[in-house]
Order: C-alpha cells, then structure tokens, then sequence
C-alpha cells in the first residue's frame, strides 16, 4: 500500500501589534502563521504546493483562514507569503528521485562496461542470461573458449519474465550436450537485444 497525500508546516509567525481582532474587539492579539503545504509519499516530502495563512486572536481564539479575513489583515497576510520563503527539505523526495535516476543511469553504464568487456574476452564459467525468440528467457553456460568459438552448454529451463532466471541457473539444470557459438555469432545476439545480461562469478 502506497501512503501519499499532503502535509502542511509552521513556517513564520507574526504578531499584528497594530490590529484588533475583529470578533472580540482586543487590540495587538492577532498573531498571524504561514505554513507551507508539501505533497509526501510515505511521509517523504516531494515538493511544495503552496502556502497557507492564518490569525488567531490569543484572547478569544478565534481562527481566520485568508478567506475570511479583513481587507486589513489580508494585506499582512499577502505580505507574509511574498516574503516568505520555501524550505529545502520540502524538495528533499524530488532530489532523492533525481539522485536515484543519476545512480541507477551510472551503474547501467557500468554495467554496459562491464558486459562489453566479458563480451570482448569470455571466460569459462560465463553464463548468459538469454531472450529466445519466443519470447522466454533461459541461460547458456561457457565450457571452453577457442580463439573463434565458444563450447557451450544450455539450460534445460525457461522462464516467462527475466527476473525468474535466477531460479533456473543452476547446475544441474544445464544440458550435458555441449554446442559451438562463433565470436560473431554472440556479437550479433548481444547487439540484438537477444543476450540481456552476462554473468561472470
């Protein structure tokens, strides 16, 4: 379940000493409080969305949201927000988010690295994470490399989404017959989208 929706903090408060509260008559009473309204996902600021003011009179309390106030007492309260400003935390979810995308794109890259340099120079052991041509994913294993081909062997397995293959990549899940693979060959599957991942322990 995803907790999201709005919150609202103090930001500034001011106490109108020249004013009188308009429901009980007491001079210098009002105070009036700014708070901003940020939106929270799991009670993680993402962003603002606005701000809000409102007197109280600390003798007869009685709370005026803008609306309802004055033209006198609006003119504090339109003051109030210009002057005002919003914190940084309440940015802080959408810096977390761009700071997840900026890492998640970094390690991609160095994943895409990684795998253009075990691409370049497979070893024993390498094992394939595979897309067939029906659109299911299964893994083949390097046996041996040979200066233009590659023995290997291919699972007996398959999965329906890429994330199932771990559950399938194990020995004994791995054909005894062992099959050649040309340099080129594995090239051309990994350009086409067809080898999604090459594994080296």
């Amino acid at each position: 379940m995803i907790i999201y929706g709005s919150r609202a903090s103090h930001v500034k408060s001011v106490q109108l000493d020249v004013e009188t509260c308009p429901h009980c008559g007491t001079h210098g009473s009002l105070v009036l409080s700014t708070y901003a309204r940020y939106a929270h996902v799991f009670w993680i600021p993402l962003f603002p969305i606005g701000r809000v003011s409102v007197s109280e009179c600390r003798h007869c309390r009685q709370v005026l949201e803008s609306k309802q106030m004055p033209a006198q007492i609006k003119a504090y309260h339109e003051r109030n927000l210009s002057e005002t400003r919003l914190p940084i935390w309440q940015f802080s979810g959408l810096a977390l988010f761009f700071i997840a995308i900026a890492f998640g794109a970094y390690t991609n890259g160095q994943d895409k690295d990684e795998q253009a340099q075990f691409l370049k120079a497979p070893k024993s052991g390498d094992v394939y994470e595979w897309k067939t041509k029906a659109g299911a994913y299964t893994t083949f294993r390097v046996s041996e490399v040979g200066t233009d081909t590659l023995k290997v062997h291919f699972n007996n397995y398959e999965v329906n989404k890429i994330s199932g293959i771990y559950q399938i990549d194990k020995e004994e899940n791995y054909s005894d017959t062992t099959y050649q693979i040309t340099r080129t060959e594995l090239q051309q599957m990994y350009a086409g989208g067809e080898i999604v991942d090459i594994n080296r322990h």
